[in-house]
């Protein structure tokens, strides 16, 4: 289940449809957060063409991983997974930067 009327889920998703998408900081600090209806990540899966997720929480990602999702370890900041994207999404992410400039 999604929560396809909450602003957040709805403001992505019209961006990300059918298009090659980058989540940035998916793990959302609990990868129990899967879920979630309001879990923008699923919501994203369910709508691109592809989705990729990277997160600083190694558990967190392991964790998604076994659940299925294609989500790797790395730094917002500075990172390279060799791969283009249509939509980079980074919802929630801003505050949690120490170097705006790498981002």
């Amino acid at each position: 289940m999604i929560a396809w009327n909450d602003h957040k889920i709805r403001f992505a998703v019209s961006h990300c449809r059918g298009k090659d998408v980058l989540d940035l900081g998916c793990v959302q600090h609990n990868p129990e957060n899967y879920k979630s209806k309001y879990w923008l990540h699923k919501a994203l899966v369910q709508v691109a063409n592809s989705v990729d997720g990277l997160d600083l929480y190694e558990d967190g990602v392991e964790y998604l991983k076994n659940k299925g999702y294609n989500i790797f370890v790395g730094n917002a900041e500075a990172f390279e997974l060799g791969k283009t994207y249509d939509v980079i999404v980074a919802g929630d992410l801003i505050e949690h930067l120490g170097n705006l400039s790498g981002f």
